[in-house]
């Protein structure tokens, strides 16, 4: 019985194949390390089975990817945010489960608000609204520097891709939109629809607590490749 020898990649052969993900754009550890293992295994099952060279195989492993790694956008992430189509599709599922949580908790926190309305003076309710004004400060403050940090650091997970568009999504109307500004948007309303504000006001209470879901889950990924 024949003995054949296993191939594995050279140091400058996985380099080659970090320029090309380079090139694509998937910068996120989570996925970059899957795809570059699929890459790597398909490469070396190719020399191994085949004895084609390296060059030959890689040209025939792009092809295999690139339509997994072609640009692409999605409007659950924004059109102004495009990816790999494989960072795309996962970042999707991220949101479409941050979705489902915020619907929950929306409903929840808005029915907190009305039995709040119901029972507290409205000396009372002012200085719940004023702390709610406040809370949505410090989620602008506290998740747009983490934002920015995201932005500069070498080490990018799905998951924080998906915080950024999360937040340039929405961080703006815990500004426009603050009680402690505007009169027209208060947290208990004494006219017609007061559930429009209970609402509102739980959608954007959920979408802070997305915010630390996601920052979280992008820990825990740097966490798997021992980086924090």
């Amino acid at each position: 019985m024949e003995y054949i020898m296993s191939v594995k990649l050279t140091k400058e052969q996985i380099l080659i194949l970090h320029k090309y993900l380079d090139k694509r754009g998937l910068l996120q550890l989570d996925l970059r390390n899957e795809v570059l293992d699929h890459m790597a295994n398909g490469i070396e099952n190719s020399m191994q089975e085949d004895g084609k060279s390296f060059e030959n195989t890689f040209k025939i492993e792009v092809l295999k990817w690139s339509e997994a790694l072609r640009d692409h956008s999605n409007i659950l992430i924004g059109l102004l945010y495009s990816g790999p189509k494989i960072l795309i599709g996962k970042c999707v599922k991220i949101i479409r489960k941050i979705y489902l949580f915020m619907i929950m908790t929306t409903l929840l926190i808005a029915l907190v608000l009305k039995e709040l309305h119901e029972i507290l003076l409205v000396t009372e309710q002012n200085l719940i609204s004023s702390a709610v004004g406040w809370f949505y400060i410090l989620t602008f403050v506290v998740f747009g520097t983490l934002t920015f940090l995201l932005r500069k650091s070498d080490f990018k997970t799905s998951h924080s891709f998906s915080f950024q568009a999360h937040f340039f999504g929405s961080c703006v109307y815990y500004i426009i939109y603050n009680p402690l500004f505007l009169d027209f948007m208060p947290v208990f309303s004494e006219k017609n629809y007061p559930w429009i504000m209970y609402l509102f006001h739980g959608l954007l209470i959920s979408t802070a607590f997305s915010y630390c879901y996601l920052y979280h889950a992008h820990l825990k990924s740097l966490k798997r490749f021992k980086l924090v």
